[in-house]
């Protein structure tokens, strides 16, 4: 896993990076991620480890999409806690 996707990369010595991401940013992370998984797995063709990288990477692939979908909007947004949208607010 890269530096930047662990937080390493902006964090303080010790510290948790608890930033939080936009879909861009995300976005760039997981597809970082994803070609290191992809490399990983291609190399490990005949490894006992393939398995669980391509399980990863299935996993990764799944939260790009979710990530490409963007913010939820007011029906997605109300849906997702099962209430209907308030029409004035």
């Amino acid at each position: 896993m890269s530096q930047q996707a662990t937080g390493g990369g902006n964090a303080r010595e010790g510290e948790p990076d608890l930033d939080l991401l936009t879909y861009t940013e995300a976005g760039l992370r997981l597809a970082e991620e994803i070609a290191e998984v992809r490399a990983a797995v291609e190399s490990a063709v005949s490894s006992p480890d393939c398995d669980r990288l391509r399980a990863r990477l299935a996993d990764l692939e799944a939260a790009q999409q979710r990530n490409a979908r963007g913010a939820l909007d007011v029906v997605r947004l109300a849906r997702f806690f099962g209430h209907p949208p308030e029409s004035d607010r």
